[in-house]
């Protein structure tokens, strides 16, 4: 018996246990998305992720709590490892790397849909981000 990984995956993200793989489309409801875990060490993202989840759909709003465990490889712009939010295809604040800034711990609303990218380089890496996400009906 051959086991579709990609079911087990989705059925994991729709039944909101954990959404951690490296894309997805969430048009409702809530979950968590993670940086992808190193394979050689599950504390660290891995090197080379490009990675987009999409949540929500226009007109729903799109509730976020980001972890306050927050590290991505610091550079000058974030030219090696970034994650970045858009709201309806424009940037929310900037990309972010080291710490986060004022991300981390932070928790916000947007108009969906909201893209969620994160890439990393081939080189150092750091504990990653993970972040809380809800669709919610317009008020």
């Amino acid at each position: 018996m051959t086991l579709n990984y990609s079911i087990i995956i989705f059925l994991l993200c729709v039944s909101k246990i954990y959404c951690q793989y490296c894309s997805g489309v969430f048009e409702s409801g809530g979950g968590t998305i993670a940086s992808p875990p190193d394979p050689g060490d599950a504390s660290l993202y891995q090197n080379n992720a490009d990675c987009e989840w999409i949540i929500g759909v226009q007109g729903l709003l799109v509730d976020i709590a980001v972890d306050e465990n927050f590290g991505i490889e610091f550079g000058g712009s974030c030219e090696w490892d970034w994650l970045q939010i858009e709201e309806n295809g424009v940037i929310y604040n900037s990309k972010y790397c080291a710490d986060g800034g004022a991300l981390p711990g932070s928790s916000f609303t947007l108009e969906g849909p909201v893209r969620v990218t994160f890439v990393s380089d081939g080189s150092a890496n750091d504990i990653g981000f993970s972040l809380d996400f809800d669709v919610q009906p317009p008020v």
